[in-house]
């Protein structure tokens, strides 16, 4: 008996135990991982995945396995760098942004997207959608620089911007052509807009076509000597336009 028993424990060293002398964290186990509570492929970008080290192991679901999230997406602001997370981190709202970022959609090299709608050209801020405006647009108005932040389609603002404020720099609050973004400008001296409540009204003069109008959503300043006396040419032919259309009317 004592030699059968001895051969089974030398047979099972030699042949049934070979996972004996494997490390731990590549032995089968019995209790197997749930599927439902891992991720199901975690090769790609975005994922921090390494049987060899402890920091990927996600202790609350049991498997190996983290995501990393963008800094942006983060409630802590001064974050710069993709962090990674177990699940039970990534749902944590005091940790996560998840009123505004989705953390399974992935952004490059980590997990978390700005929620948007109409194409991109409006966002969510503090769970609002706030109209991304196109570059330039907001310091035209006047808005501080630190109150803006840069996005990938233009730039966003937490206050409104109002009709009347458009309208006094030549903007509607319309996406120009093939831009995800909103400020629409009208040459003044080709077109008046007036705003009733929220809503712009285009006024053409001179019987310019508000089709024709160049898809840059933001107006250029002169930038040198000729470029000014071509646009103070403009303005007199303009002028001048206007008055011999207000005497024909007369007539």
């Amino acid at each position: 008996m004592k030699k059968t028993f001895l051969f089974s424990i030398v047979s099972f060293l030699l042949f049934g135990g070979a996972n004996a002398f494997t490390p731990w964290w590549d032995q089968d186990t019995i209790c197997r991982i749930n599927p439902s509570k891992c991720y199901p492929d975690m090769t790609g970008n975005g994922y921090f995945y390494n049987k060899y080290d402890s920091l990927s192991w996600d202790d609350t679901s049991k498997c190996w396995g983290k995501k990393y999230i963008c800094p942006q997406a983060l409630k802590d602001t001064t974050a710069t760098e993709r962090v990674a997370m177990d699940r039970t981190d990534i749902s944590d709202s005091s940790l996560i942004n998840t009123t505004d970022f989705d953390t399974t959609i992935l952004n490059e090299d980590c997990f978390g997207v700005r929620k948007s709608r109409n194409g991109g050209a409006e966002v969510s801020v503090g769970g609002t959608f706030k109209k991304v405006w196109c570059d330039g647009v907001l310091g035209e108005l006047g808005i501080n620089s630190a109150d803006i932040t840069a996005l990938e389609n233009g730039e966003i603002v937490t206050q409104d911007i109002t009709c009347g404020a458009l309208a006094a720099k030549g903007y509607i609050g319309k996406t120009p052509t093939e831009n995800k973004c909103y400020g629409k400008y009208y040459d003044e001296m080709e077109y008046r807009i007036e705003c009733d409540a929220s809503e712009p009204t285009l006024f053409v003069l001179n019987g310019a076509d508000p089709d024709s109008v160049s898809s840059d959503p933001t107006k250029q300043p002169p930038q040198t000597e000729s470029d000014a006396e071509a646009l103070f040419t403009k303005m007199i032919q303009n002028a001048s336009q206007r008055r011999t259309a207000m005497q024909n009317n007369g007539d």
